[in-house]
């Protein structure tokens, strides 16, 4: 370890040893995609990373955040690693700042390592007007009572160069606003559909950062009428939105200035302590136009807007039909995948509406879906139409996007972009349904462990030169009364199930005679982990169990009738000989028909 330190402190101070290949690291790395198409791929495996890491899901969930519903990546830092290092990824990161040098590989000493940014944090898109990705933020998922974060490490990182608003530019549309002061604290609000649904969210990146960009933005909202701000309730908070709400002001002066009062720190710390989105409405509707108070003087009065202006509205409208209704649903959870349905998943965007219907095919190697287009912009003709397509196929995806510009007249442009974000959102989606069928899975009873006590309490009986007896005598304590011969004698077959060569039994009688009662209770006499009961067996089952499933298991049919013709034969076979071999054909990897066992 020590020569090895040599090494590297060798090669840091230039001594390099002559028999090794000198290191070429490239100062002047240059894109060779364009940024937004980059940043987008980057992203796009940020986000799929944030699945297979628990430390990122951890953090994630300590925030209440839904990484879904607000699109959050994770950089584990290991991108450029292993099968995916790449020299032209290597070179594109370091263009844009997500790697730098960092010394020599250690296993490798003729390589260059790369110290990753924005490493153990999750990340968010920045866009710009076009809805592409222009930057990134980077928050730190390393807690402060960390030792790498005794020395007071950064923990808010931007890309260098960044540019674009979070969540992104605001709809021109957009009559009221929310400038939160944190791109967390704009994620949580954006999980709130009664909020989304009336009000566009921006984020500032801090106290001191409503920039010219994002002030641009605000200026060119044509029907604007108010600007709420969520800045963080203390003295840094309420002076910056102040000091913003004045400058804005003198150039907007038509518009209402309000502020929301925060029980807690910030809008994320109020969103972890009250679990309830009710807080944000009642919040909104209680905001004020005073911004001078402190929080010393969080009791005093404020002055409030008129109703009109300050609480949530509520439109009269015309009663609608149940289409439209859901329609509306979907317009509250602006470009995101509304899943309430599971039948019918709703997706929309400022061009149009997505209709998933059926639901979405488990199978991972496609995505097969029944889609309908609405645009509701088009008042004249039909304005939707259905499709069925796999959107894993390049030329259907294309298809489609012609046909809904012919049809319908929807920007092929816009049309991609909506069909590339439905592809991840119902991608994440599927995975989030298959990870929760899988943990919903029944499992197996653990085996019970006999105390010393209970041991020598069992050894004692099996002891007992009266064992028939006491075996009768224990039955019937359990609830099982009369039918001693039948009882005794099904417990011993039952007990049988643990030996090499276990014995089998089947009950007769008169119909309502009390067969499947005795045959539960005696069931009910053996350990959980050993035994099994079924009221019936589809034809195939017992040839497609695994190998070893009811080895040493008690095996209980409830009655005969039960099973299948094929299943009794397959029952039978096995009883008598203890295994079931099953000859069958199969295609291998080139189409070519083969034959197997099956034990």
């Amino acid at each position: 370890a020590i020569l090895k330190c040599v090494e590297i402190i060798n090669y840091l101070e230039g001594k390099v040893n002559h028999q090794q290949k000198p290191i070429q690291v490239n100062p002047s790395a240059t894109l060779t995609v364009s940024k937004e198409l980059f940043l987008q791929n980057m992203f796009t495996y940020f986000k799929n990373a944030v699945h297979n890491s628990k430390p990122a899901q951890d953090y994630i969930n300590s925030r209440n955040l839904d990484a879904v519903r607000v699109e959050i990546g994770y950089n584990s830092g290991q991108f450029h690693h292993g099968n995916r290092r790449d020299e032209t990824l290597i070179n594109n990161c370091m263009a844009l700042g997500l790697l730098a040098p960092w010394g020599v590989n250690n296993r490798k000493p003729n390589e260059v390592a790369y110290k990753a940014f924005g490493k153990e944090c999750i990340c968010f898109a920045l866009r710009n007007k076009n809805n592409a990705i222009t930057g990134m933020y980077f928050r730190s998922t390393i807690n402060n009572k960390d030792p790498r974060n005794a020395a007071g490490q950064a923990k808010h990182f931007y890309l260098k160069e960044s540019t674009g608003l979070y969540p992104n530019y605001p709809n021109p549309d957009t009559k009221k606003i929310i400038i939160a002061e944190s791109i967390i604290d704009a994620a949580s609000l954006l999980q709130i559909a009664a909020i989304t649904s009336q009000y566009s969210i921006l984020a500032a990146y801090g106290t001191n950062r409503l920039n010219e960009e994002m002030q641009a933005a605000i200026k060119e909202l044509n029907h604007l009428q108010e600007i709420i701000f969520a800045f963080d309730n203390d003295e840094a908070g309420n002076k910056a939105a102040d000091k913003y709400s004045t400058e804005l002001k003198e150039q907007l002066p038509n518009i209402i200035f309000t502020k929301l009062k925060l029980p807690n720190k910030d809008v994320n710390e109020t969103l972890q302590a009250h679990c309830d989105e009710q807080i944000f409405i009642d919040l909104l509707n209680e905001r004020t136009t005073n911004f001078s108070f402190s929080i010393e003087k969080e009791n005093a009065a404020t002055t409030t807007a008129t109703a009109a202006t300050l609480f949530i509205e509520t439109e009269t409208v015309q009663p609608k039909s149940k289409e439209k209704k859901e329609v509306e649903s979907i317009k509250k959870n602006h470009s995101s995948l509304n899943t309430a349905n599971p039948n019918k998943l709703l997706f929309t965007s400022d061009a149009a509406i997505y209709i998933i219907k059926g639901g979405v095919d488990k199978q991972l190697n496609k995505l097969q879906v029944t889609i309908e287009i609405i645009n509701e912009k088009l008042t004249e003709g039909i304005n939707r139409k259905h499709f069925k397509i796999d959107l894993y196929d390049s030329k259907q995806v294309e298809k489609i996007i012609s046909e809904a510009n012919e049809f319908l007249q929807l920007i092929k442009n816009d049309v991609a972009n909506d069909l590339h974000h439905l592809t991840e959102a119902l991608d994440q989606y599927r995975e989030k349904e298959i990870q929760q069928s899988q943990s919903e899975e029944p499992k197996e009873a653990q085996q019970y462990i006999l105390t010393s006590v209970e041991r020598n309490e069992a050894l004692k009986i099996a002891n007992d030169k009266k064992l028939i007896p006491t075996i009768t005598q224990k039955l019937t304590q359990s609830g099982i009364i009369g039918e001693d011969d039948n009882k005794v004698f099904l417990f011993a077959i039952a007990a049988s199930h643990i030996q090499q060569n276990p014995l089998n039994a089947l009950i007769q009688g008169s119909s309502g005679s009390g067969k499947t009662r005795l045959l539960k209770q005696i069931f009910a006499c053996m350990p959980e982990e050993t035994k099994k009961i079924y009221s019936r067996l589809s034809e195939k089952m017992l040839y497609n169990v695994p190998k070893y499933y009811f080895q040493n298991k008690l095996i209980c049919f409830e009655d005969v009738d039960g099973l299948g013709e094929e299943a009794v034969y397959a029952w039978r076979e096995l009883v008598s000989n203890g295994e079931l071999i099953s000859g069958v054909s199969y295609k291998d990897e080139k189409g070519n028909i083969g034959i197997k066992e099956l034990h």
